[in-house]
């Protein structure tokens, strides 16, 4: 899965560059099923996916239902503790 996430990410035109620094495209796993993946490459779920509304919110929309395998939370409760203060729907 990483290496097609890699190879997806570089067909957009993003290129290896600083950690945390201004790119073209940001591609994240979140969540790979009921997947916990830990090494030096990638950690799946996503270490900060629940602290972020942007994700959270949106992600609560289309898989509600959905359980965190860390925390055993469903992605709506999860979504709910966020709020949705500070986030903007984009219609088109």
């Amino acid at each position: 899965l990483l290496k097609y996430h890699m190879v997806i990410a570089a067909g957009l035109g993003r290129r290896a560059a600083e950690r945390w620094g201004p790119r073209l495209i940001d591609l994240d796993i979140i969540f790979y099923g009921s997947r916990v993946v830990r090494d030096e490459r990638i950690e799946v779920p996503h270490p900060h996916a629940k602290e972020r509304a942007f994700v959270m919110v949106p992600l609560s929309e289309i898989a509600p239902g959905f359980i965190d395998p860390l925390s055993g939370a469903s992605v709506s409760e999860l979504a709910a503790r966020l709020g949705k203060e500070g986030l903007r729907r984009l219609e088109g």
